[in-house]
């Protein structure tokens, strides 16, 4: 979801965006950006690269060039961390514009300097990402885990539902719920079948404008594609 906000957001103006990916090495990361740019499952670029189709290296320069103005930071980071490295970023070369959006993957994997609850932790980092957009003046995207009530991942997603802290709501400007009717538990088999590829987004909370709508997306699993649904042809 992340990565398909980043390609829509910031891709076609080359937007300098700066990822923390907190769980995912780099390696993998690139993976799904070339899933999502060429529209080629996983398993097929990993035959294609195996099998030295003498194509793949001037696609993979393809995706390299739009994704040119992403930069990955692929180890653990503490908040201090995250401050420090988002300041030498914006004080870099490496882009001519200002560094534009910070996405971090995700808030539970922020290291803790100090021992605390769950709970502390997750207030700490989400009032200090707040500071950190406000003090560096980008904007900052980071995911967040819901709770058990989550289920599956195919329940509707509600404010409550955030693990382990009311503060995260208290702190971001947009809340976002997504979730996947087709994975969501109890459902037959026309129902699932009926759900597949839907993949739904509520806006949890809007501090400038109405918040409680939802829209509807369709996902397309080989290839990470989140995409409007009006666009995707009846099969």
């Amino acid at each position: 979801f992340a990565l398909n906000l980043v390609e829509r957001m910031t891709c076609e103006g080359q937007l300098p965006t700066l990822i923390f990916s907190l769980e995912q090495p780099g390696l993998e990361l690139f993976e799904r950006m070339a899933s999502i740019e060429l529209g080629w499952p996983g398993r097929e670029l990993e035959e294609r690269t195996r099998d030295e189709d003498p194509d793949m290296a001037r696609r993979f320069l393809a995706v390299c060039e739009r994704w040119n103005h992403v930069v990955v930071v692929e180890q653990p980071c503490a908040l201090e961390q995250l401050d420090s490295l988002i300041e030498t970023a914006r004080l870099s070369n490496m882009w001519p514009e200002p560094l534009r959006l910070v996405v971090v993957d995700y808030m539970g994997l922020i290291s803790q300097r100090r021992p605390g609850s769950p709970y502390e932790h997750m207030s700490q980092a989400a009032r200090a990402l707040k500071t950190l957009a406000k003090r560096h003046r980008v904007a900052v995207l980071t995911l967040c885990q819901v709770d058990r009530e989550g289920g599956s991942g195919g329940e509707a997603i509600t404010l409550r539902m955030a693990r382990d802290s009311g503060v995260i709501e208290e702190a971001a400007d947009y809340l976002l719920g997504i979730w996947r009717p087709e994975l969501k538990d109890g459902i037959s088999r026309d129902e699932r079948q009926a759900a597949h590829g839907q993949f739904k987004v509520r806006v949890l909370k809007n501090r400038h404008g109405p918040a409680h709508k939802t829209v509807l997306l369709h996902f397309e699993g080989s290839t990470l594609r989140i995409q409007p649904a009006e666009r995707v042809s009846a099969p």
